[in-house]
């Protein structure tokens, strides 16, 4: 048998000592892709470091001759039922229809020593090719969230109860618990969220550009608001507590923080939210935010013969 050709693409298991070439990777395609990011070596390592990614052990990266040209990250959700293996493949732009995909979603149904798993990709609508490619594959649409963005640059007045008084310090190892509590509450009904350990909000702590602020309400930690600073503002997450909605802590929370993140130098936000989450849509239409753009959650169950 002869050696396969230099041209041909490889893949290898992702190891740390790849960040700076992933990062450099991702920073390219995301230059010639708007609907894709760039990020840091720092931002990179600090994704990988999250609890849920389990150290990237099952990322892969794909080489043609010396050069990465695609990324596999491949996490293991825990869910109600079967186990729910969140996918994304990255390729870049120049190497696109070559078959890369094909190879690294084979590579995915071959993580799984278990009877059964849910395969799932996240896949924005513009990604047309992304869409098609799920399709063949014999993915179907589960849930949809909407990504929204604010340009606006007047806020309306902050309507926040006097009960309620909001403090920003990045949050310290005494505000875990109150932060893994709400975090769990509001997104524990969301299958694509994972509930963050004590080192997961230490590692988000070190990330550049991370802001929080901490609602209290009569001694009570009822809210949090977590962000990420720059011109493009990232809204991560807004949780009130159950017993707290409705009564403006949101609102005002939210218009607390866009307001701090603009004297950083924000010029616009975004956001993602479910699309069936009616009155969190209500809260950021009524604050401005307009959709830019919808993304699919694609899935197919995956069962082993006995």
């Amino acid at each position: 048998m002869k050696p396969p050709s230099l041209a041909e693409p490889r893949v290898s298991r992702y190891l740390d000592a790849h960040a700076g070439e992933v990062a450099r990777f991702l920073t390219e395609c995301a230059a010639r892709d708007p609907t894709l990011e760039g990020l840091s070596v720092e931002s990179w390592r600090a994704f990988t470091r999250q609890s849920f990614n389990r150290g990237a052990k099952d990322f892969s990266v794909v080489r043609i001759q010396s050069r990465v040209v695609a990324l596999l990250t491949s996490t293991l959700l825990s869910g109600s039922g079967l186990p729910i293996r969140h996918f994304r493949i990255i390729v870049h732009p120049d190497q696109r229809r070559q078959g890369i995909g094909t190879i690294l979603l084979r590579r995915v149904e071959d993580q799984e020593p278990t009877d059964g798993v849910v395969l799932q990709c996240n896949c924005r609508d513009s990604w047309s090719a992304g869409r098609e490619f799920l399709k063949r594959s014999g993915f179907e649409v589960t849930r949809r969230y909407l990504e929204m963005e604010l340009h606006e640059t007047r806020t309306p007045p902050s309507t926040l109860p006097a009960e309620c008084a909001i403090r920003r310090d990045g949050g310290t190892a005494a505000d875990d618990a109150d932060w893994m509590r709400l975090d769990h509450e509001g997104y524990g009904d969301d299958l694509d969220a994972q509930q963050p350990t004590a080192n997961d909000l230490e590692i988000r702590r070190r990330e550049p550009g991370f802001r929080l602020w901490l609602m209290e309400c009569e001694g009570a930690t009822v809210g949090f608001l977590h962000a990420a600073a720059g011109a493009r503002a990232r809204i991560h997450s807004l949780v009130v507590s159950a017993d707290c909605r409705s009564r403006g802590f949101g609102r005002g929370l939210m218009i607390h923080g866009i307001c701090a993140l603009r004297r950083d130098g924000a010029e616009a936000f975004t956001l993602g939210v479910r699309a069936e989450n009616a009155p969190a849509l209500g809260l950021y239409r009524g604050l401005g935010f307009e959709v830019a753009e919808e993304t699919e959650a694609w899935q197919r169950t995956v069962r082993r013969a006995r």
